[in-house]
């Protein structure tokens, strides 16, 4: 069974074309209504294979890219409007992180 989280080449074009970070990248983006901004999603996966992913915004106007830090999980949707930005996650835990549990008292 494959990740329902797909990769994605990244094609840009118009009169300025940003120097992005060499992230690879998820088939997420999400575009402001007036044109300005584009968010995108890269991936990070941490050193012991935990996912994770940074949201890069491209401003058209100011001719600048923007980072996020790594965000734990994996993003299942990207919204940007009125200068804000909405995502939500999926998270994992390693069962390894789980803590015993107590019986309760009888």
């Amino acid at each position: 069974m494959g990740s329902p989280y797909r990769r994605a080449d990244l094609t840009l074009k118009g009169s300025w074309i940003p120097e992005l970070p060499g992230f690879a990248w998820q088939d997420l983006h999400s575009k402001s209504d007036n044109g300005r901004y584009l968010a995108l999603v890269a991936w990070e996966f941490s050193d012991n294979n935990n996912p994770g992913f940074r949201i890069v915004v491209i401003d058209k106007k100011d001719k600048a890219v923007r980072q996020s830090k790594r965000i734990a999980g994996c993003c299942q949707s990207i919204d940007i409007a009125d200068s804000r930005i909405t995502f939500e996650t999926y998270n994992v835990i390693a069962m390894s992180k789980l803590a015993d549990c107590e019986s309760p008292a009888k």
